[in-house]
């Protein structure tokens, strides 16, 4: 199994990061990969060579990487979907429509991936290469099944709750994008990976087998309402409990496993092109 780490020594080690880390996103994509088919395995390998990454996991960093590039500021708001803080479900509708969303960010990716026709209003908003879309796709699939991805305007997904938790002052965002997975899992994506896609047994292929984007996303907001229940009421920065990892963490770990199996299934589907027959050759008739 991948190492926990012992909670006291990572508090005076290991700072907090930002953005669902690259750890996260690397675990999501191994993960896909290793259970993703061999057709589209094949396929991935041939469109990476359009990108700088070696590696399926490491492709999936990119979306992060290019944040403060003016090129592609417009990817900002397909990171997240915002809904009212009364809200019990997702309702894509004009908070979509307006400058896009990662649910149907996830949709339309997917369709330029299958090589299918982007409406209008997905071409003003989602339109690109195919080795981005690959990139986005595997990206953001991780990005809705991290619970705060999916929550509220008003503070921005948490990164406006400022938390203290295992000695370090951040905030409510960071603990979930990085910081129970770094206090978590101590192994390489590589090897992390390899350890995870271990624990998915025929059940979880069977259960967790739901293509829907929006799915997805209410899954994580009725995560996201509980863990808004659970924070105390008062405090600035807002103390977490010392069991604050060991109540949460499993809850983020199976989010991350259902991530890559669902984006494995979503590229199966969507790459899933039957490799070139080899050709019979004609009989010569004498």
């Amino acid at each position: 199994m991948y190492k926990i780490a012992t909670l006291l020594l990572l508090s005076l080690l290991s700072p907090l990061t930002f953005a669902f880390g690259d750890l996260g996103h690397e675990l999501v994509c191994d993960i896909a990969w290793r259970e993703m088919n061999d057709n589209s395995r094949t396929e991935v390998i041939k469109i990476l060579k359009h990108t700088r990454y070696a590696t399926f996991a490491e492709s999936c960093v990119w979306a992060d990487s290019v944040r403060e590039n003016n090129d592609y500021k417009y990817l900002k708001p397909f990171h997240y979907v915002n809904v009212e803080k009364s809200a019990t479900k997702v309702m894509t509708g004009a908070v979509c429509e307006n400058k896009g969303c990662v649910v149907d960010a996830i949709a339309a990716y997917s369709k330029v991936l299958a090589g299918d026709t982007l409406t209008a209003r997905e071409q003003g908003h989602y339109a690109s290469r195919r080795h981005e879309a690959l990139m986005l796709l595997g990206h953001l699939t991780g990005d809705v099944h991290q619970p705060l991805h999916v929550s509220y305007a008003l503070d921005w997904g948490g990164n406006k709750i400022k938390v203290r938790y295992q000695g370090h002052n951040t905030n409510l965002h960071n603990v979930w994008d990085s910081g129970l997975i770094k206090y978590g899992i101590q192994a390489p994506w590589r090897e992390a990976g390899a350890e995870l896609t271990e624990d998915i047994t025929d059940t979880d292929r069977t259960v967790w087998h739901e293509p829907s984007p929006l799915v997805w996303a209410n899954e994580s907001l009725t995560i996201t309402r509980s863990i808004y229940r659970a924070l105390p009421r008062r405090g600035n920065p807002k103390k977490l409990k010392a069991d604050y990892f060991d109540t949460h963490f499993n809850t983020l770990r199976t989010r991350i496993l259902m991530a890559g199996f669902r984006l494995a299934r979503t590229l199966d589907r969507v790459l899933n092109q039957p490799l070139a027959p080899v050709e019979t050759p004609t009989p010569v008739i004498p």
